[in-house]
């Protein structure tokens, strides 16, 4: 268990007696406004993924990426004076062993003390207290919500009250409650943290102004007036899944306790998903400009960000021709890359999937034929990443040193799944006995 830096706190009034708490007598006023930063799910410990090559132009950017959209979510706090910062989840793995991730994160709550900037922090799944080492001081103005029990901490601004805090992190074992969560009655302005799947009307039946949820990394908001439960998502997408924009949520409360939510933008690149419709046989050269058609329609709108693309082709059409689907579709993606990645801002084709074969029909695999045995020996290998995929040994000349050989040196993850997906690919379409749609 983590050791906390002191901090004012005021327990919940059913337990108030008998926990031994020490508090100071706090000054209610008129309700003054406040403002703070909703984050959560920053994963300093992860790496983006889902990429079978990585652009040379992009590598610092792809490996720095959530390390500065986390610094530019505290860069906002500072920049717009907010009270306090709420960390609802999964802000780093304590046990994934990336010193940097930790040196950079201490680093910067320091840099929030030294311009009196409170962090209230709710330990999510991957960084839950009880998973921190107990030399781990946390320092000067953050607080890191139990994991055994709902605590309510009073945030003052010298001796006025502003608001009630409330939350509880993971113990690895129970879920969110929101019926856990007895919110301070006589609190001017009551928030509650929380971490994982939430009901609406769970938190609807809480007397709880703003709730701060993490776990989720696509924004939502369960409701939004008067009172508010929203996930704010993650600082980053990570994979082609989590596309869009990412970022932190700034909340301001004017004086009528009116609750006003900004989206802040801190991603460093940006996945994008598009369809493109193949629905009846066409000229290779008509296929290939659909893309570059969609291409350059979604860079008209683009922002600053690198784009990372996912196409997924969808329809019962053909591409014509004698050349096989996979060298066309391999010569697309290196032309589209070559062409469109070093632009500004740079659009980069992660990958162009078939949506059919995305769901193959099943009886393919559990066909007795050299189509199903070739379907279930691929995925063999890709439901085992523990299984060796020694291509070398089908090589010509096992001595054999140069091009070839690199190529068919599968030494990492995205690359091996790059290449089970792409033989399945091919070989459903040489294998099966006619044209593939």
């Amino acid at each position: 268990m983590l050791r906390q830096a002191p901090v004012t706190r005021r327990p919940s009034a059913r337990n108030r007696s008998a926990n031994g708490y020490q508090y100071r007598e706090v000054r209610m006023t008129q309700f003054s406004p406040l403002s703070f930063i909703h984050a959560s799910d920053l994963h300093l410990d992860t790496l983006i993924s889902g990429l079978d090559a990585v652009p040379d132009k992009f590598r610092d950017r792809i490996i720095d990426a959530p390390y500065s959209a986390t610094e530019r979510m505290f860069e906002t706090a500072i920049l717009e004076e907010v009270d306090f910062i709420l960390l609802a989840g999964d802000v780093l793995d304590p046990q994934a062993f990336e010193p940097r991730a930790i040196a950079f994160f201490l680093e910067q709550l320091q840099s929030l003390n030294e311009h009196d900037i409170a962090v209230y922090w709710l330990g999510g799944d991957a960084d839950a207290p009880s998973r921190w080492p107990d030399s781990f001081q946390l320092p000067q103005g953050v607080h890191m919500f139990s994991g055994t029990e709902c605590e309510s901490i009073t945030h003052l601004r010298g001796d006025e009250h502003v608001c009630t805090i409330t939350g509880k992190s993971c113990d690895g074992r129970a879920r969110f409650r929101p019926a856990d969560y007895q919110p301070d009655q006589t609190a001017p302005f009551n928030i509650g943290v929380g971490y994982g799947a939430a009901d609406k009307e769970l938190l609807s039946q809480q007397n709880i102004n703003y709730w701060a949820l993490g776990g989720q990394h696509q924004r939502s908001s369960l409701f939004t007036s008067p009172r508010v439960a929203h996930y704010c998502g993650s600082v980053q997408g990570r994979n082609p899944t989590e596309e869009g924009a990412h970022g932190c949520t700034l909340v301001q409360v004017g004086e009528d306790r009116t609750i006003r939510t900004r989206e802040i933008n801190t991603d460093s690149l940006r996945f994008h998903n598009e369809t493109i419709p193949l629905t009846r046989t066409m000229a290779r050269a008509e296929f290939e400009r659909l893309f570059d058609d969609r291409l350059t329609a979604v860079l008209s709108n683009a922002g600053d960000q690198p784009l990372l693309i996912r196409f997924t082709v969808e329809g019962d059409g053909l591409v014509a021709g004698t050349v096989p689907r996979t060298q066309i579709i391999n010569e697309l993606v290196t032309r589209l890359r070559n062409q469109y990645g070093g632009r500004r801002p740079a659009a980069w084709t992660v990958s162009i999937e078939f949506a059919a074969e995305r769901s193959l029909d099943t009886d393919a695999f559990e066909e007795d034929t050299i189509l199903g045995d070739f379907l279930r020996t691929v995925q063999a290998y890709q439901a085992d990443a523990e299984l060796d995929l020694d291509i070398s040994e089908y090589l010509p000349d096992r001595g054999l040193v140069g091009s070839l050989a690199e190529a068919v040196d599968i030494t990492d993850a995205p690359e091996r799944e790059a290449a089970l997906r792409d033989a399945t690919s091919l070989g459903f379409e040489m294998l099966s006995g006619g044209e593939t749609t």
